[in-house]
């Protein structure tokens, strides 16, 4: 048995394989991550307007109208009324920035062969990062009362966040409170699910762990967002700020 297996016996080999932008294309390895960027930006920008607007306008919650508002016009709307109003109000660009988000895949699915669970991680994850990006902008404006700080505070988020996503220079690289400051933005976390899934053609499962952190950021935001909208309620004296 000894001299058989011996006789059957094969060299361990190893092979080296490339794991990151496989197409060696960095045009569309960058295009591909900009894009995200972009989406990232204009969905701040469309939660931080929805809100700012109607409070520079004096016309904040104009849009609830609740069976109790209408029966009882003294009896304020209860926190979860608001948080249904909101997610009524941006209902029209969530389903819009899901359309983006599917049309952004299409387009990265020429320079890519990853599986079909893959995709669909990835479609998550956009979706997810898109509905995070309109409740930060819904909080960049209901929290000081004021569409020019909203806008302000969203230009100053995202607008260097690709550069401290890790994709144009390391996170290892970065000094700590860089690091930090990246992990604590949304489009960190995606862009490096992105790349682990279409380019590193990495297993599906690993991107569980980033869904469900996205999924808490969600709720999360919402009930702040909600908070927020309900003391702004309160505050009309504040509106107008610009």
């Amino acid at each position: 048995a000894y001299e058989q297996a011996k006789e059957t016996q094969t060299t361990a080999r190893t092979a080296a394989v490339t794991l990151f932008n496989l197409s060696s294309n960095y045009q569309k390895a960058f295009a591909a991550t900009m894009i995200p960027e972009l989406l990232h930006i204009l969905g701040m920008v469309a939660g931080a307007y929805a809100i700012g607007r109607e409070i520079r306008d004096h016309d904040l919650g104009n849009w609830l109208k609740f069976s109790t508002a209408d029966t009882h016009p003294d009896v304020a709307p209860n926190f979860w009324e608001i948080a249904f109003a909101l997610n009524g109000k941006l209902l029209w660009a969530m389903l819009s920035f899901t359309i983006w988000a599917g049309l952004t895949l299409l387009f990265v699915a020429g320079t890519t062969e990853a599986v079909i669970w893959s995709w669909l991680a990835t479609f998550l994850g956009l979706w997810l990062m898109m509905l995070v990006s309109l409740w930060m902008g819904v909080i960049a404006s209901a929290g000081p009362l004021s569409l020019r700080m909203g806008l302000s505070l969203t230009g100053f988020i995202t607008a260097p966040a690709f550069a401290f996503s890790g994709v144009a220079f390391p996170l290892l690289a970065m000094s700590a409170g860089a690091r930090i400051w990246a992990n604590i933005l949304p489009l960190t976390h995606y862009l490096h699910l992105q790349i682990n899934q279409l380019e590193m053609n990495a297993p599906a499962w690993w991107a569980i762990s980033t869904l469900l952190g996205f999924i808490c950021a969600v709720i999360i935001l919402l009930l702040i967002s909600t908070g927020l909208t309900q003391r702004a309620l309160r505050y009309p004296e504040r509106w107008g700020a610009r």
